[in-house]
Order: structure tokens, then C-alpha cells, then sequence
């Protein structure tokens, strides 16, 4: 009897190890979520600015749509990478693409320069088609600089996380210092500043008469009671 009440206290324990080990204690670290950054958001549809004429002109467009992704090196990259993907459209404007420079670093974004490329583009079009295939070039160009320019923006001010005096700067001086930080420039019509929070930022439109692009470095709560630098709208 003593050794059955034994064996079945043995078993017990036994059954008592097993459930901890399949049902451990909460032990986990810390693990912050990362501050908050800014993602692409895809421009309103321009098919809008385009007349049916010019739409049947440019034909089916295939594009690629961005997925959320997170960390900003990665959303930067991606954005980035989306920019310079040529546009693949079945109309009778498609071998202006061929054309068209890339939309890379050394791009200066300037909406002047996009419209020189697209008349450029057209030159060996038919001239029925020229005007109609100029506008729809602008229409895309626009869309894809739209991503270089955000990408640029949010490059820009990640050069300088944690790396900011309490220093209030204009337009012309932090753009002396993204030049000297060998970085690309994002389009005159933006205003870049910093203020003494520190904190710099950037704001303009993405294209003339388009939507507001603002972001700023700043840093925010990253989850744990710690603080991380990341670029947000403001």
C-alpha cells in the first residue's frame, strides 16, 4: 500500500514538471515595438488630370503597390527601389519610357526637369500623339519622383538622428549641411529647418498643386519606458 501511494505521488510530481515545462512562467524580456516612422502613403489617383483620349493614349499600366514594411532603412529602400522601376503600359505613348533617365540619386526632382524629360521623351512620336503622350508622361513621372522625393526626404533627416544641437537653422543653411553630408537635395519648393528641440524637419508639396509631404526627426517613445530617433509626419 505504502509503495502504490509512493508510486502515485512519484507520478504527480512528475505531471506537476511536465505542465511547467509546457506552460513556462512569464519570463519575457522587454521588447519595444521601435518609434513610430512614416510610411508611403500612394498618391490620390492622377487618371483625374488625364482626358479619356490621353488615358486610352497611355493604355494598362502594371504597378507594383507597396506593402507595409517595417524598420526605416527598409521603408526607405523600398521606396526607393519602387521609384526607379519602369513603367510598364500598353498604349501608344510606351516607347517614350525607353527615353526617359531614371529617376535615381543624382535626379534632381525639380518638377521643371521632369516636364523637360517628358517633352524630350515624345520627340519621335507621332505628332498626332505628342501632346496627349507629353501629359501622360508628366502624370506618371510626377507619380514615380513622388516616391524618390519621400524617400530623399526621410534619408535626409535620418543623417542627422541624435546628431542635432539646440540650434534653430533655415532653409540654406541645413541644406549646407545635407550637401555636406553628401546627400541629395530634396526639390527647392521644400523648406528644411531645424529647431531647438532639436528637431529638423521638412515640408513641401510633392508636385506643383499636389498633396503636402512633412516629416520631421524627432524622438519618440519606443515602447519598454526607452526613446529611439525615427522620421514622422507632423
Amino acid at each position: 500500500m505504502k509503495r502504490l501511494a509512493l508510486l502515485a505521488l512519484t507520478m504527480a510530481c512528475g505531471n506537476h514538471h511536465d505542465g511547467e515545462a509546457e506552460y513556462p512562467r512569464e519570463r519575457r524580456p522587454c521588447d519595444p515595438k521601435g518609434a513610430d516612422i512614416a510610411q508611403y502613403r500612394e498618391q490620390p489617383d492622377l487618371d483625374r488630370e488625364l482626358l479619356p483620349d490621353e488615358i486610352a493614349l497611355r493604355g494598362t499600366c502594371s504597378r507594383r503597390r507597396l506593402d507595409t514594411v517595417f524598420g526605416i532603412d527598409r521603408v526607405m529602400d523600398q521606396v526607393e527601389s519602387e521609384s526607379m522601376q519602369p513603367e510598364e503600359c500598353s498604349g501608344e505613348c510606351h516607347p517614350m519610357e525607353q527615353a526617359l533617365p531614371r529617376i535615381d540619386p543624382a535626379h534632381d526632382l525639380e518638377d521643371e526637369t521632369l516636364q523637360r524629360e517628358c517633352t524630350a521623351a515624345v520627340t519621335k512620336l507621332d505628332e498626332k500623339i505628342r501632346s496627349g503622350c507629353r501629359h501622360v508622361c508628366l502624370v506618371l513621372r510626377r507619380e514615380r519622383a513622388s516616391k524618390a522625393i519621400f524617400a530623399r526626404v526621410m534619408r535626409g533627416l535620418w543623417a542627422f538622428d541624435g546628431k542635432l544641437t539646440k540650434t534653430k537653422l533655415g532653409d540654406a543653411e541645413v541644406r549646407r549641411m545635407w550637401r555636406d553630408a553628401r546627400l541629395p537635395l530634396p526639390p527647392k519648393r521644400f523648406v528644411l529647418g531645424t529647431t531647438e528641440t532639436p528637431t529638423m524637419s521638412a515640408a513641401g508639396a510633392y508636385y506643383p498643386g499636389g498633396p503636402m509631404l512633412r516629416l520631421q526627426l524627432l524622438e519618440e517613445d519606443a515602447g519598454c519606458d526607452v526613446t529611439a530617433w525615427g522620421v514622422n509626419r507632423w
